[in-house]
């Protein structure tokens, strides 16, 4: 299983970059197809990856524990883009909110496909090559890889990776993916919506 998860690293480790250099610039219908690629080689192995990765379950006071703090730290991250946004001059109405629940029932499964690769399969091979390493480390490479994805937009790298290192800390210590697709998705939407004032719901709306 190790020999195998070196391999598949290092495929990983060479088409990732050279795929981000090659294509800089693409459609989010494209990144969601190859992710859905993605998922079909998870779910082939998912049973011996649960079995030889993830068979420890943490005590229930321990995951009870990284909920509360995947929950203050979502809020708190939610807060502070809402008032960057009222810095900025943007306002938050009844229609701003309705807008804001939109985008983020439709992040779900694109963050859904990102958590899923991130902390099921790909934390899980570091879990297993840093064996005797602490969750902290593990995390914390889980995160980099995360914000690496994002280059070359360097502000989402400068933010995705605390993000990351969060999540993965979490997966390691909760073992729930939804509450980590619930705070990727309310994250993301408070990010692009209230601190930098895009609308995602008219961009993803528009091929329609």
């Amino acid at each position: 299983m190790r020999r195998r998860a070196v391999l598949e690293l290092a495929v990983l480790a060479v088409a990732t970059p050279l795929f981000l250099v090659l294509v800089p610039v693409r459609l989010v219908l494209v990144d969601a197809g190859l992710a859905m690629l993605a998922l079909v080689f998870i779910a082939v192995g998912r049973h011996e990856t649960r079995r030889r990765v993830w068979s420890d379950h943490p005590p229930e006071s321990v995951r009870r524990r990284a909920d509360r703090v995947l929950a203050a730290a979502t809020l708190a991250a939610l807060v502070l883009a809402a008032a960057a946004g009222l810095v900025a001059g943007r306002e938050v109405d009844g229609m701003v909110a309705v807008a804001f629940l939109a985008t983020v029932a439709l992040f779900v499964p694109w963050a859904w496909l990102q958590q899923a690769m991130f902390q099921f399969y790909l934390l899980g091979r570091l879990r297993l090559l840093l064996h005797g390493a602490g969750d902290l480390l593990v995390a914390g490479i889980n995160g980099v890889l995360f914000a690496a994805l994002h280059a070359p937009q360097w502000d989402l790298v400068l933010v995705t990776g605390p993000a990351g290192w969060l999540w993965s800390y979490y997966y390691l210590r909760g073992r729930r993916l939804v509450p980590i697709v619930i705070s990727h998705a309310v994250c993301g939407t408070a990010y692009f919506s209230l601190w930098r004032g895009e609308d995602l719901l008219r961009r993803w709306l528009a091929p329609l």
